[in-house]
């Protein structure tokens, strides 16, 4: 018995030492681009004014710098603060409920397991979130009266409002703790109340101090909502076969503990636990695979910790070596090597790195906003541009916002500010109108860029048209257009013709000295909608008949996608914005084809074409 929990305090002081050696504290570098100007808005946009939810939407919430902090804006100790106790309780209590237990070896290896996996990178916010929540919920099922559920479901309440796919998983989470939580484990109506209101008075708190009235709130979740959903249909790409057999194995692995009778002979705490960790591993997996590259580092993280969990909850027989494989496909799945496991990250924790950083944070936030500034400078607005804004509102398109960095510009955005990610037809209507409104800015800093292949006037049909009806050209700095309010191009759309086409038919292109825009309609098929629910669809593409090829979202191209006479670079439509007509060396295309990558074709059943000349009467 000695030897036994001796050795099980070894594995203790393992975990303890990975701990140690892995802690470091979340901030993000800013550098231009999508990734920055979303940590930006979401540090900044209470100071230019800006309700969340009807001023501005994103997927990060009012707390959103909980998951994205930066320095320099009072938000960076917080932080610090937040994400050393989150993980210091966890590591605290599972090694006292370890040792009460006397340190079982099961018990010790979810230790080892969470400690590498949950603290290798700490800007992962969400996968060491859901898998220090999962276990303290599966603890609490396992031996109630613990306070694990309660401590939960208060974080919980508190991240819900950081990011909505945060609060699209926790939420869930939460019900179902509690349905199963109906399961004879000695569990009162008492303590599931307690635990929902240890959710519910805290998230009314904060929804109180952070929103004006319940319509942002709601507004919030519904455009949120309408993000998450174009993200399955845009997201460009495809990850490797060898990363998806082993994504199939993880999932394969944690259904599997979760039928198998437990060492007890009974199959129902297995049950519970698998209806407990599918949300968060399907969300993982949804989050992972339509984005592929770095971004399956979360759900292969999360499926390693969610299988070592089992060990708590009466597990198989046979559950010690399964979760030995999943800690072995999670750790070569992403293809990358978690940088606190390799010997430089070990050094770097052993010098406790994280630990200097939080005692000297001033200091370090100071280092870290100059270096911040200095790697903005290639973005910076030019004197003669912030002169001609002056005290005017302005708006950033595509999707960088970071010029705003260090200056005194009054941002006012479009509700969707980063254009490049919009991808639905309701994000599209929504920001052209604002172009219409007394509330849209006085300037726009419009750069030309397009992002996985997709042409730009592509991406958000409606508010590209709105731009050419409303706003005129002002100046031209490299590659940026300042443009402004007033007597723009009165657009026009002049119907061509329409026909009911077919995926991969070539299809005739009518001839016209305008701009030709194709409304494109999919209807898709059953199996098509289900693969839309549960993956992601295959890249759409268009192909011309002089060899060229795009991408196009089949979801705005019901707004229109340019087909012919199409602007290539801010030239040409600068050309367009001067004289209403495209750009001579602009592309007169004849025929098209549309098609998707793979099997594409099965996921469609019809496809119905209009095409429509953009005519542009210049009057400024």
């Amino acid at each position: 018995m000695a030897g036994s929990r001796l050795f099980g305090l070894g594995w203790l002081g393992l975990a303890v030492a990975c701990y140690v050696a892995s802690f470091s504290l979340p901030v993000r570098t800013l550098k231009p681009g999508i990734d920055a100007s979303i940590w930006y808005a979401a540090n900044t946009y209470r100071d230019y004014g800006l309700e969340m939810g009807e001023d501005l939407v994103h997927v990060f919430g009012p707390l959103g710098w909980l998951a994205y902090p930066i320095a320099g804006f009072n938000h960076l100790l917080p932080t610090f603060l937040a994400s050393t106790a989150l993980q210091a309780l966890f590591l605290a209590s599972l090694v006292v409920f370890a040792l009460r237990r006397r340190a079982s070896l099961a018990t010790s290896l979810l230790l080892l397991v969470c400690s590498i996996f949950f603290f290798a990178d700490p800007q992962h916010l969400e996968t060491m979130l859901y898998g220090i929540l999962l276990t303290w919920w599966i603890l609490d099922l396992a031996f109630p009266w613990t306070g694990f559920g309660l401590l939960a479901s208060a974080v919980s309440a508190v991240f819900a409002f950081a990011k909505f796919n945060m609060a699209a998983t926790l939420t869930p989470l939460l019900c179902i703790h509690c349905l199963v939580s109906m399961i004879p484990y000695g569990r009162s109506w008492r303590r599931i109340g307690a635990n929902l209101t240890a959710f519910l008075v805290p998230a009314l708190v904060i929804a109180a101090s952070t929103f004006s009235s319940p319509s942002p709130l709601l507004l919030w979740i519904r455009r949120s909502m309408d993000i998450a959903a174009g993200n399955s249909e845009a997201m460009s790409i495809l990850a490797p076969g060898s990363q998806v057999v082993l994504a199939l194995v993880e999932i394969g692995i944690i259904v599997a503990l979760g039928i198998l009778r437990g060492g007890q002979g009974s199959r129902l705490p297995g049950v519970a636990w698998l209806s407990l960790v599918s949300v968060p591993v399907f969300f993982e997996f949804k989050h992972g695979f339509v984005r592929a590259d770095g971004h399956v580092y979360a759900f292969f993280t999360l499926a390693a910790v969610v299988a070592a969990t089992r060990l708590l909850l009466d597990p198989p027989r046979c559950a010690f070596p399964l979760v030995i494989v999943a800690v072995l496909a999670a750790s070569i799945g992403p293809g990358v090597t978690y940088a606190p496991i390799t010997p430089a990250g070990w050094v770097q924790g052993l010098r406790l790195e994280g630990v200097r950083m939080l005692a000297h944070w001033r200091e370090f936030e100071h280092e870290q906003v100059e270096r911040d500034h200095a790697m903005l400078g290639s973005v910076a607005l030019s004197d003669a541009e912030l002169h001609i804004i002056g005290n005017e509102t302005v708006e950033l398109i595509p999707h960088d916002v970071t010029p705003l960095i260090g200056t005194s510009l009054r941002w006012r955005p479009s509700p969707y500010f980063q254009h490049i990610l919009i991808r639905s037809l309701l994000a599209d209507s929504i920001n052209a109108r604002h172009l219409g409104s007394p509330n849209a800015a006085e300037f726009v800093v419009w750069t030309w860029h397009d992002q996985d292949g997709v042409h730009p006037m592509d991406r958000c049909p409606l508010t590209h048209r709105a731009f050419l009806d409303r706003y005129r050209l002002v100046s031209k700095t490299g590659v940026r257009l300042l443009l402004r309010r007033g007597a723009g191009g009165s657009v026009r759309m002049e119907p061509l013709g329409s026909l009911h086409g077919s995926w991969g038919s070539r299809i005739e292109i009518p001839a016209s000295p305008h701009m030709v825009v194709a409304t494109v309609a999919v209807k898709r098929s059953t199996l098509g909608r289900l693969l839309r629910i549960l993956y992601r669809v295959p890249p759409a593409y268009v192909a011309f008949d002089d060899g060229t090829e795009r991408r196009f979202i089949p979801t705005t191209a019901a707004h229109g996608l340019v087909v012919s006479r199409e602007p290539l670079n801010p030239t040409h439509f600068r050309h367009l914005l001067e004289k209403g007509l495209p750009h001579p060396l602009c592309p007169s295309h004849r025929t098209m084809c549309l098609s998707q990558s793979g099997r594409g074709r099965h996921f469609v059943d019809e496809v119905r074409i209009e095409f429509f000349a953009l005519a542009t009467d210049t009057t400024s």
